[in-house]
């Protein structure tokens, strides 16, 4: 139920937190069941032939004068709730937070029976301390339906819409279809029905399409024609899901899709970042079971020992200007004489001078623990990274390394 266009939940809640002030020097006293007639069209015609009055526009506004005094927020809300419970409205009640809940049911017990005017009297206190209730009105189809409870079914949506349009096409992907590799698609279609073969090279120029259908062993080459010129329209969902199942395939191939680089590439990149000591277990661990596999993520792997074996000596110093000194200098500290190697390869490739305020920092830092160590080495790395993506430095490929350690 609403009251002068504001439900029933606000009504509440507004007079048992705002303290309204008083109104009058009549003691409002509140009805017991059995003395109010609980009839909605009773309280909706005493409201309406005692509270409002017309004016020279012909409306009729609230004009009412009996006041009351002596009345706690609660009390009041308690009258607007009591009303609207007569009504059959239970929000009143359960739309309210427990605390403002318990608060409106301990002033409902406190009441006494009160009058039809008095009780007009605190709605219309109640109204006035809203002030105006103006409406504001969606100005699109949207904003109208955002305001409902709930999503109107298709069929409404149609007469307000018209009906749905067809899905768009992904140029993207037949874009992505059209740069591949001949060889690849080749490779690729010599597996698929010639449904599906008619289907992808109907929509790829015709120019790629009579290069791939002459490379196709000709049985099959000979039933994707014959399937392209029997198969008739097809649906645009059709079309598209073939073109996503071929894309699928590629990215299976060539390692790609949503997960960045190969399997092995991104167990390499976690175990760059897991400390040394665990990092070290894993390895001899996944060694004992797959030593191949255990290989090759060491070779695609980049920590700190690896510094000098992976970045030119040239490249050293924008390192060390790029990197955190903190860091740096914690790292160094951390590295001790298990990288003994890595820190004079780092301050033997810059000057001197930095060298050794390097040496004295290093020397007044107290001892640091393995898993401060760990997190600086590690933040080094990343720094390395960076520069790396950003095309400042290029590191030396593992595959490199091995080439320069069986020429020596």
């Amino acid at each position: 139920m609403t009251m002068g266009g504001v439900s029933t939940r606000a009504a509440t809640s507004e007079l048992t937190d705002s303290g309204a002030g008083e109104i009058g020097d009549t003691r409002i006293t509140f009805p017991r069941p059995t003395e109010i007639d609980p009839t909605p069209d009773r309280i909706e015609t005493a409201i309406a032939s005692t509270h409002v009055r017309p004016t020279a526009s012909g409306r009729r506004v609230a004009d009412l004068t009996i006041h009351a005094t002596g009345l706690t927020a609660p009390e009041k809300a308690a009258i607007l709730a009591r009303l609207l419970l007569a009504a059959g409205d239970d929000s009143p009640i359960t739309g309210l937070p427990p605390e403002q809940a318990a608060r409106l049911i301990r002033a409902m017990c406190c009441l006494k029976p009160v009058s039809a005017e008095t009780t007009l009297a605190v709605i219309d206190e109640f109204l006035e301390n809203l002030g105006p209730l103006n409406l504001r009105f969606p100005t699109s189809i949207e904003d109208a339906l955002a305001l409902l409870p709930t999503a109107p079914d298709d069929e409404i949506k149609s007469l307000l819409f018209g009906p749905p349009k067809p899905p768009e096409e992904d140029t993207d992907i037949w874009e992505r279809i059209a740069a591949l590799d001949v060889d690849l698609l080749v490779e690729i279609l010599s597996d698929q029905t010639p449904q599906v073969c008619a289907i992808l090279l109907s929509r790829l120029k015709p120019t790629l399409s009579a290069e791939i259908v002459s490379r196709l062993d000709e049985a099959h080459a000979n039933a994707t024609l014959v399937a392209a010129a029997t198969m008739g329209q097809i649906s645009q969902e059709t079309l598209t899901a073939t073109a996503q199942a071929l894309m699928q395939i590629v990215d299976a191939r060539n390692q790609t899709g949503p997960l960045p680089g190969s399997p092995v590439e991104r167990v390499a990149e976690i175990m760059n970042f897991t400390p040394g000591s665990q990092r070290d277990a894993l390895l001899e661990k996944l060694a004992e079971s797959d030593p191949e596999m255990a290989e090759e993520i060491r070779k695609n792997m980049f920590t700190f020992a690896d510094i000098p074996a992976r970045i030119n000596e040239n490249d050293v110093s924008k390192v060390v200007r790029a990197a955190d000194n903190q860091m740096l200098v914690t790292a160094l500290k951390g590295a001790g004489e298990k990288h003994a190697d890595v820190v004079d390869f780092l301050l033997g490739n810059i000057s001197k001078r930095l060298a050794e305020q390097l040496r004295e920092e290093v020397g007044e830092l107290p001892p640091v623990t393995e898993r401060d160590a760990d997190a600086a080495m590690n933040t080094i790395i990343a720094t390395i990274r960076d520069l790396e993506q950003a095309g400042e430095i290029t590191l030396v490929l593992a595959d490199e390394e091995d080439e320069s350690a069986r020429a020596a």
